[in-house]
């Protein structure tokens, strides 16, 4: 860590002993990612070269620390504490990850304001957005198509900003780079609701069947027990797994209702709990209501898009076709509403099946409702 010989020189000013400025280095060291390997220590760890001196404390309440120039450290409440100027006062946080030292004159700076920047997005990235884009890039596995040269550039652009926000020296560096890792973040959410969009097109124009699309080979899982229908509440609903051979692409599944037919497929991985509400039957001629309701995992921000379709609806004189996208808090649930037309004398009775393409960060499923029409 370039700031070890400084951190230390402070810290021995500030009037800690040896052993003391040593392991709050040591800390440093390991609370910098880009760091690696430990400083040791021979002869006295419990020397105070400057006794009497003393570690000069600072909050950040008002989110603003002015810091005077002096040769020791400062101690500050904050992990997250940024210079306002290329020259003002050096943060470096330590091991605990809730506070950090300043350095003035020990690392060349001047005194001056140091404000708390913007939170790391390092977090975010691992645990959502580089799942999401490898969702999408698996989604030619499941017969879909993306844009891989586009998913390329929204990673490389996520990984440079989290770069620049990990080397920003001043505030306004890292609002800058958080800028720029959320405009990726905001592309990946747009790519996310134009595959929605095709997808529910596609519906409209053809007959579509979602499993048709999976490429072979497959190894198939099936439960043993059938469980309820959430559809029409016979217990005869049966899921079954879908392993492509070797890893070779997202793992599936499909529910099949010996009443209804298939009535979900996708990947197996779908984040929060999709509910669909419309009418049973409807007569030829009238409009009707038809709500999907999507909640969001209790611990986890989702983006969601969601469209819904009749297949193949000019054949049938039948209409839905529509596509919402939304931002989910964890927990949160949203309902959007699509209304279904239908023509009193060119629509033909029959039982027709209303087809919902949801996307959830990255991970696609379809769901089957059907719907009788009736003369």
């Amino acid at each position: 860590m370039p700031e070890a010989s400084q951190l230390f020189t402070a810290l021995v000013r500030s009037g800690l002993s040896l052993g003391d400025a040593l392991a709050e280095v040591n800390g440093a060291i390991a609370a910098d990612p880009s760091a690696l390997g430990r400083l040791g220590l021979f002869g006295d760890a419990g020397l105070v070269p400057l006794a009497g001196a003393s570690v000069e404390r600072v909050t950040s309440a008002a989110q603003v620390v002015e810091v005077t120039a002096g040769p020791g450290a400062v101690l500050a409440d904050s992990a997250l504490l940024l210079p306002a100027n290329a020259t003002g006062p050096l943060a470096v946080p330590r091991r605990d990850g809730q506070s950090c030292w300043l350095l003035t004159q020990a690392a060349g700076r001047a005194g001056g304001k140091v404000v708390e920047g913007p939170g790391n997005s390092a977090e975010l990235w691992s645990q959502r957005i580089r799942p999401w884009l490898d969702r999408l890039r698996s989604l030619t596995s499941m017969g879909l198509t993306s844009d891989q040269q586009r998913l390329d550039g929204i990673h490389r652009q996520a990984v440079a900003a989290l770069r620049a926000h990990g080397q920003a020296c001043t505030v306004q560096d890292a609002e800058q780079a958080d800028a720029d890792f959320a405009a990726a973040v905001a592309e990946l959410t747009d790519m996310q609701v134009g595959i929605v969009e095709r997808e529910t097109d596609w519906i409209r124009r053809n007959f579509y069947s979602f499993t048709e699309n999976w490429p072979e080979p497959w190894s198939t899982q099936s439960e043993a027990e059938p469980s309820r229908c959430p559809q029409c509440g016979i217990t005869a609903l049966l899921r079954h797994r879908i392993r492509p051979a070797a890893g070779a692409g997202a793992e599936l599944c499909y529910h099949v209702c010996v009443r209804c037919g298939e009535i979900a497929s996708g990947a197996e991985e779908l984040s929060g709990l999709v509910v669909t509400d419309g009418p049973a039957q409807v007569r030829c001629g009238e409009s009707f209501p038809f709500r999907v309701t999507v909640t969001a995992p209790p611990h986890s921000h989702v983006s969601v898009a969601v469209g819904a379709s009749f297949q193949q609806e000019e054949r049938f004189h039948c209409s839905m076709a529509e596509s919402h996208s939304f931002e989910l808090s964890p927990g949160e649930a949203r309902s959007v509403e699509f209304t279904g037309s239908t023509s009193a004398g060119l629509t033909i009775a029959d039982q027709l099946p209303i087809k919902i393409f949801i996307a959830v960060d990255g991970a696609v499923g379809c769901l089957t409702r059907w719907v009788w029409l009736r003369a």
